[in-house]
């Protein structure tokens, strides 16, 4: 099953109906400024639900509005998807979708009638609307939204909100909530953990030689006494290493947690 087409109306930059086809497979947009590609993926993105902080909901700015003076913001706006070559799982899990024709539909309507802040939104599958979208059906596909990284140092960071733990909890979403019902770690989180581990003791790599080296340091700067137990560790479940600098001295343990460690999450999906 893939996108075959998507009809926009009254929203963004969209003040008459439009309809763009897609192909199984990749697709790219290309277009002048002012074309229309931000609007399309904006358009895809408020079908599918999808927004980086969680739900996207409608504002004022939505609503397709002229550029003339008089101009005034679109009384509704209609976003249509119609999906093509359903195999018999798809056809069996999208039936509300389809009714009795061979494709599959989604819509979101939304009136420009503002209460509480809020706008009234209607998202339902299927070519009439007759019942509520089950959120289970929906959930079957995954709309993940990478925006331009013009910022890539706040973009990349961890945590559960971050790029990287976003994607994966979208493309691990069974398996993740399988090993966390059995109490065990994601099988990529074991393999990040055996990583880091390889990082910190192999040959093969420059971070057992930085570790020595950090190691020579505090021992020139501290003295062998206090520094002659010092370790330097990599977490086992953070996507990027994180050093702790672990001093024993007359039988105290003191931990020195560097900058990066403290800003790690507990895991690459927390």
């Amino acid at each position: 099953m893939y996108l075959r087409t998507l009809d926009i109306h009254g929203f963004k930059c969209f003040g008459v109906p439009f309809t763009i086809d897609f192909h199984d497979g990749l697709n790219v947009l290309v277009g002048e400024n002012g074309a229309g590609k931000t609007g399309v993926i904006a358009a895809v993105r408020q079908i599918f639900n999808d927004s980086e902080s969680g739900k996207r909901l409608i504002n004022e700015r939505d609503f397709h509005r002229g550029f003339h003076e008089a101009a005034v913001a679109a009384q509704r706006i209609d976003i249509r998807a119609t999906f093509s070559d359903l195999d018999e799982n798809d056809a069996i899990a999208f039936r509300d979708w389809c009714g009795n024709e061979e494709e599959a539909k989604l819509t979101f309507t939304a009136l420009n009638l503002e209460s509480r802040g809020r706008f009234k939104s209607q998202l339902y599958g299927g070519y009439a609307h007759a019942a509520a979208l089950e959120t289970e059906t929906l959930d079957l596909i995954h709309c993940i939204y990478l925006p331009p990284l013009r910022d890539a140092e706040t973009k990349l960071r961890d945590g559960r909100q971050s790029r990287l733990a976003r994607l994966l909890k979208a493309l691990c979403r069974k398996e993740l909530n399988a090993a966390r019902k059995e109490g065990k770690l994601h099988p990529l989180e074991e393999r990040v953990g055996a990583f880091n581990q390889e990082l910190s003791a192999s040959d093969d790599y420059a971070i057992k030689q930085a570790n020595e080296r950090i190691g020579n340091s505090l021992r020139a700067a501290l003295g062998m006494h206090l520094s002659q137990n010092t370790l330097i560790q990599f977490s086992e479940v953070v996507s990027k290493p994180a050093r702790r600098v672990v001093l024993h001295h007359g039988g105290e343990r003191r931990d020195f947690i560097s900058h990066q460690e403290k800003n790690s999450s507990p895991g690459i999906f927390e």
